[in-house]
């Protein structure tokens, strides 16, 4: 008697498990989770350096919410939330584009590009947040400050905006 073993590969495994996923969950149009503020950082950027694609989902219904947000365009990734009655969560993806050209980038009716150059590029990353006092009064002095580092390849300058709500 001869047994015959059939090999899965961990493709077809990773294939069935995302479906079954899929299932379970809708894309966050349909949930009643809604999608903003999509942001794309750096822009440019040079080939091989990670690009941070963000958008803010808030959960607009009176329920806890489980939905996939998808990246669409040139990267296709995507991510399951939850998200309870009100709440608010930025979900950011990482790509990495490998070659010199304008990519194109999607969230759920929200679109955005970014050129990726040969040329040199600056990347400005912020840290060490500060704010002392961390409560006040009106009228009280507050320092806000910021780490600034450039992790790019070139000379460069980069907006800071300070919003106070």
């Amino acid at each position: 008697m001869t047994t015959t073993k059939k090999k899965i590969g961990i493709a077809a495994i990773i294939g069935a498990v995302i479906t079954a996923i899929l299932a379970l969950t809708k894309k966050a149009a349909v949930t009643g989770i809604k999608l903003s503020n999509l942001t794309i950082y750096p822009d440019p950027c040079n080939p091989g350096q990670d690009v941070t694609i963000s958008v803010v989902a808030t959960n607009k219904s009176n329920k806890t919410l489980t939905a996939i947000i998808a990246l669409g365009g040139d990267f296709m990734e995507q991510q399951i939330i939850t998200l309870n009655p009100g709440e608010s969560e930025i979900v950011s993806f990482t790509v990495t584009p490998t070659v010199a050209k304008t990519y194109q980038v999607s969230l759920d009716g929200l679109s955005g590009s970014f050129v990726c150059t040969e040329v040199l590029v600056a990347d400005i990353e912020l840290s060490d947040l500060v704010i002392t006092p961390s409560t006040c009064y009106v009228g009280d002095t507050v320092a806000i400050s910021v780490r600034a580092t450039n992790r790019g390849t070139a000379t460069g300058s980069r907006t800071i905006t300070c919003t106070v709500s």
